[in-house]
């Protein structure tokens, strides 16, 4: 029901902007601020806390005048989409945005981000509870590439690492921590560097 009435309220942006003619000086852009875990990983209801691919991947849809209608495989992140926007208007980034502009991807077929991290937020529903520390030093961290993801997760006894192949395994059953110890090392390394770097920032 709620995805029937959601795109009801599109519809309707979409037809007023077609009968004002504002078709051609507008950007429309269709996008969620998460995911939902409804069982996968045993974790329901728990977007949150989940990290895992159904929590992550949100729809991401750009229209604007004169942009070709294309399908883009590589990752992206939400944190692209003003400098997407500033880039098409022609309007000049100010320094120190972590986030990049999404053109080069559309037109050029370029690869935007070698490397995509995440955290996650606050536990919802305790009976899915897979943090151990509370605050900050329980958060979960990921990093992601288009082929591989690395999760890690603290905990009190042994740090808990989970690596998925998303390629061979894009609903994340099968954990090769043990098996890809170079990919598992080299994505843990890239991680704490960026984990770093944002502690860094806090301070």
């Amino acid at each position: 029901g709620v995805i029937k009435f959601v795109d009801k309220q599109i519809g309707d942006i979409v037809e007023y902007v077609e009968g004002t003619g504002l078709k051609e000086k507008t950007i429309l852009i269709i996008t969620a601020d998460h995911g939902e875990g409804l069982g996968e990983h045993g974790l329901s209801f728990q977007h949150t806390l989940c990290l895992y691919e159904e929590g992550i991947q949100i729809p991401l849809i750009i229209h604007a005048p004169k942009m070709q209608a294309k399908k883009i495989e590589t990752q992206v992140q939400t944190i692209d989409i003003t400098p997407t926007i500033l880039d098409i208007l022609d309007i000049p980034l100010i320094e120190n945005v972590d986030g990049k502009s999404l053109v080069p991807v559309i037109n050029e077929g370029k690869d935007n981000r070698k490397y995509l991290f995440a955290e996650n937020g606050e536990v919802l529903f305790k009976q899915n509870n897979r943090t151990f520390f509370p605050g900050i030093k329980g958060k979960w961290r990921m990093i992601r590439t288009n082929e591989w993801k690395l999760i890690y997760i603290p905990h009190p006894k042994n740090d808990i690492y989970e690596l998925y192949n998303l390629k061979n395994d894009p609903n994340e059953n099968v954990n090769l921590i043990s098996k890809e110890r170079e990919i598992a090392s080299e994505l843990r390394g890239k991680l704490f560097e960026w984990m770093n770097h944002s502690k860094g920032d806090e301070d």
